[in-house]
């Protein structure tokens, strides 16, 4: 026990060691922000689960563990894969045994806030079950909350140990990612046509409950991870675990069998290659990188080409690129074309919210190539600009791909507010790259290799830049909607043209001026840019 003790001990060292006062107080106000935003999700539920048992009593718990179970597997794969929760590195570092190390995984795995999120649900079952059969029945239900968690972790974390030699391949986090996005997504699809199917059957032929129930109590009668601690809880699933003893016996089967595989994967695990070995790509060097463009020199050419190409190697990037464009529009597909009198401002509201937090880490991804590029006789004002000009390449062809595949869905309704969006959204991209050069030069940060998280310089400073972003945007609102204020109603449109299209001259103008002032500054920071960005990842 006292080993125990030190391994979740370290486990919580570990995690502050990796993050400062200042974040973590950033993330707690973050955490607790969603934890509002989505109560009405798992209080839902959590009454849904109340009521069932309430009038069911313990025959209600099977459907409840089903569901949360499956919320949870689903959930902590696809956050594993992104964020590697299953991370033996650093604990490898010490001289304890597998099976601790593989133990302690498990129990803090009891503080995913996926798993938080899903207490309510457990919780509301046994209190439903101890009002309709007892307090001995309440004890019953709340012992086989608690295996099903256990039997739920302890597969949970074997699965990400398997999946552990896939995970230390930078591109699979980003795949997860996309799985994550594109299931909810999908989900939210689904459940959007299912609730119209449920609204026309309600008022067509009338909903019968009972048997929906029974066709999901058949369903996770047979999943022996939910059937074994609901029949320890009193359910009593029709099938094999029908009775409380047998239910127990599968329920320790069940959590000692991924313990013992977990075990003997932790044991081959120190034997594995370090995390994110770099591979180089030979055809890199074969291909050349200068770009022409009209209006930039050869040096600034081949500085925005080589930009370019890091853009096409680095997943992580490449997942910033595509994941605002693919939600924007899986988010507008799911609303009718006439659901809404302004069908521009979430898409916009996603692409500026995307800008704002992307623009701190330009610099970021560069890595050693920071040191080489100092060393190498280039102007400083043609990296700055380089590094400028691609970034505003990433923004446009993401804006790209939303407008197009807007106006193909709503046609006429998106596509007569374009002459007003287009400058608009490129005078807030222009602001956003100021402000990102700014932070990003002035405290520079590295990207966790483990993991899709992003670090901002800090917490104060990556605060502070997002609200500067929305509040150029709130400005930008603010001058278009005085100016249709003001304006006879056949001019409105154009008046709100002129007025973006101002904006987007003047930041464009105060972005290129400003060029100058940014190089001299990244003169002075180049030193803390080669220690910060040259160095380890998770140093």
């Amino acid at each position: 026990m006292k080993t125990l003790r030190l391994l979740l001990w370290l486990r919580w060292r570990i995690g502050m060691n990796t993050s400062t006062r200042n974040g973590r107080w950033v993330a707690a106000i973050v955490v607790g922000l969603l934890a509002l935003a989505l109560s009405p999700l798992y209080l839902g539920g959590a009454m849904a689960a109340w009521k069932g048992a309430h009038d069911l009593g313990a025959t209600a718990l099977l459907v409840t563990f089903g569901i949360v179970q499956i919320v949870i597997v689903w959930i902590s794969l696809l956050t594993g894969a992104m964020g590697r929760l299953f991370e033996l590195d650093k604990l490898k570092r010490y001289p304890l045994h597998p099976g601790l190390v593989y133990l302690v995984n498990v129990l803090a795995a009891m503080g995913e806030p996926i798993v938080l999120l899903s207490v309510p649900s457990l919780v509301g079952g046994v209190i439903g079950v101890t009002q309709h059969d007892g307090a001995v029945a309440g004890a019953a239900a709340a012992l086989g909350s608690a295996l099903l968690l256990f039997v739920t972790l302890a597969w949970v974390q074997l699965l990400l140990a398997v999946l552990d030699d896939l995970l230390r391949r930078e591109w699979m986090r980003y795949v997860a990612g996309f799985g994550l996005s594109l299931t909810i997504l999908g989900v939210q699809m689904f459940m959007s046509q299912a609730s119209h199917r449920l609204s026309e059957s309600v008022h067509g032929k009338g909903v019968e409950l009972d048997r929906m129930l029974a066709i999901a109590r058949e369903v996770f009668a047979a999943l022996p991870g939910v059937a074994a601690p609901a029949a320890v809880a009193g359910a009593r699933p029709e099938g094999l675990f029908t009775s409380g003893a047998i239910g127990l016996l599968a329920t320790i089967v069940l959590v000692t069998v991924p313990l013992v595989l977990g075990v003997r994967l932790m044991t081959r695990a120190s034997l594995r290659p370090a995390v994110l070995t770099p591979v180089r790509d030979r055809r890199a060097s074969e291909r050349g990188l200068a770009l022409s463009v009209p209006g930039l020199t050869r040096v600034q050419g081949l500085l925005l080409g080589r930009e370019l190409v890091y853009l096409t190697r680095t997943p992580a990037l490449l997942f910033q690129m595509a994941i605002v464009p693919i939600t924007v529009i899986g988010l507008s597909l799911l609303r009718p074309t006439s659901a809404s009198q302004a069908p521009a401002f979430l898409p916009m509201f996603i692409l500026v919210s995307g800008l704002a937090g992307r623009n701190l880490m330009l610099w970021s991804h560069d890595g050693p190539g920071v040191r080489t590029l100092f060393l190498m006789p280039l102007r400083t004002r043609d990296l700055v600009l380089s590094k400028a000009l691609a970034w505003l390449v990433t923004v446009g062809a993401e804006a790209t791909v939303v407008f197009v595949a807007l106006s193909l869905h709503r046609g006429e309704a998106f596509t007569r507010d374009l002459p007003v969006l287009v400058p608009g959204y490129l005078a807030i991209a222009f602001v956003a790259a100021m402000i990102g050069l700014a932070i990003s030069i002035r405290r520079p940060t590295k990207p966790p290799a483990q993991g899709m998280g992003r670090r901002n310089p800090d917490a104060i400073g990556g605060l502070l830049g997002l609200v500067a972003v929305l509040a150029a945007v709130g400005v930008l609102f603010g001058l278009v909607a005085g100016v249709r204020a003001i304006t006879p109603d056949p001019w409105d449109r154009a008046a709100s043209t002129v007025i973006t299209s101002s904006a987007m001259l003047l930041t464009g103008l105060v972005a290129w001026i400003a060029i100058d002032r940014f190089a001299d500054l990244m003169e002075r920071h180049r030193e803390s840019m080669i220690d910060v960005l040259a160095k380890s990842a998770d140093a």
